[in-house]
């Protein structure tokens, strides 16, 4: 778009019929420096729009600040994605200005900008006021934040008031991250529902903090640690922690190097853990044998709903029954244990691109096209669901959260695709 076009968006959302609720334009990035400002600008005089997405969009300071001053009184917008637009650690802080003023948003996205250490700082201090913005869903993955912030995780994950979603992946928390992480998740006031550290540089030792954590949080519900470097020695600290958990209900561990001695821990755990409904453990080394014990594990436990072994060494009968697993419950005070919508284990030629984040409800009643998984270097380039908090209705995706859908093709610096 050039700036006279941005002009006209901007009179259609002025107009006083005006039914635009939902304006994306993103991939805009060759638009003339104070185009955007028109837009800006008319978030102070119109309250109608929801849903801003400016993904991949430049903006200089300047625009930025323009936004924060079009936000601030602004009582319409409840979810702001500017993903992978160069907004800076100076642009973070003009927005946490807006959020401490602004009662009406409550999902903000920042994915890809690298703001680092001290655009987090700005967003935790922010989010950790004793009278809190209302801010419900925060992303900041690809945000180039290392380990020195994982204390400050720790606070915002154990202390915030309204924060439930967190998604934090691709960054370098790294195991000496997760040690403040998991203090956090210790926390007896943590809200925090769902935290996505996927592709973190987490290794065994990381999950040794997240084990002991597990047995002492009551709020978690998803735990996305996909295309991590867990392990064997990983996946048994979590099982630890798992068997004693009662509020975890959804875990990816995709990409993980997990061969059978570690889903031979996490098989166990599943024999003392009943809230646990979905697991993803697609893309690791497992292979016949660990399969198999993971469904005898299945016998005694009455609460998974659905796993996925997608694209790992399954081999002949054991491939084509237990690649994908739904447990479907049978008639009332009975439980059927006949795997359904089983997936072959041929990789198809496509595959979609990683979600990072919760709600396996629905994803895991597909084909095993849906839930392949890109290699890990094919993965970073991929705009992560969590960009956009949009409307899964349909999708096929079961770690898309119900706000959040997938980009086709979108990628940082290229094009997302509209709402």
């Amino acid at each position: 778009l050039d700036g006279h076009s941005i002009e006209r968006v901007v009179k259609e959302i002025e107009k006083p019929d005006s039914a635009m609720r939902t304006l994306t334009l993103d991939g805009n990035r060759d638009v003339e420096e104070g185009a955007f400002d028109m837009l800006a600008l008319s978030l102070k005089r119109t309250e109608r729009i929801t849903a801003l997405r400016l993904n991949e969009c430049k903006f200089s300071l300047t625009t930025v600040r323009r936004f924060a001053e079009g936000l601030r009184f602004n009582q319409s917008v409840k979810e702001l994605c500017l993903c992978y637009s160069g907004i800076t650690s100076e642009g973070v802080e003009l927005l946490c200005e807006t959020l401490e003023q602004n009662a009406t948003l409550t999902h903000l996205s920042l994915q890809g900008n690298a703001f680092g250490d001290n655009g987090f700082r700005a967003i935790a201090r922010c989010l950790l006021r004793s009278a809190p913005p209302n801010l419900v869903s925060l992303n900041v993955a690809a945000a180039e934040i290392t380990e020195s912030s994982g204390g400050l995780f720790g606070e915002l994950i154990g202390r915030a008031k309204v924060l439930r979603n967190l998604y934090a992946g691709r960054n370098h928390l790294a195991d000496t991250g997760m040690a403040g992480v998991a203090n956090g998740l210790r926390s007896a006031e943590t809200h925090i529902l769902t935290l996505d550290l996927n592709c973190n540089a987490i290794t065994g030792d990381g999950c040794q903090f997240l084990g002991a954590a597990l047995p002492h949080n009551r709020t978690l519900q998803t735990l996305v640690l996909g295309a991590n470097e867990l392990g064997n020695p990983g996946a048994r600290h979590l099982a630890d922690g798992i068997q004693k958990n009662t509020a975890l209900t959804q875990l990816d561990l995709q990409e993980n190097r997990i061969s059978d001695a570690g889903l031979r821990h996490l098989a166990l755990a599943l024999t003392h853990n009943f809230t646990l409904a979905r697991i993803r453990l697609g893309n690791n080394e497992v292979e016949n044998a660990g399969a198999l014990h993971l469904m005898e594990c299945l016998r005694k436990n009455s609460g998974i709903q659905a796993i996925s072994l997608s694209n790992n060494y399954l081999t002949g009968k054991v491939a084509t029954k237990y690649t994908y697993i739904n447990l479907v419950t049978a008639p009332p005070g009975t439980r059927a244990r006949t795997p359904t919508n089983v997936a072959s284990l041929r990789k198809p030629a496509g595959g979609v691109p990683y979600a990072s984040a919760p709600n396996l409800a629905r994803t895991l009643t597909a084909s095993q096209s849906s839930l392949a998984s890109p290699t890990r270097a094919g993965r970073s380039d991929v705009l992560s669901p969590q960009a956009s908090f949009r409307s899964t209705e349909g999708s096929e995706d079961s770690f898309v959260p119900p706000s959040a859908t997938t980009p086709a093709g979108g990628r940082p610096g290229g094009p997302v695709s509209p709402a």
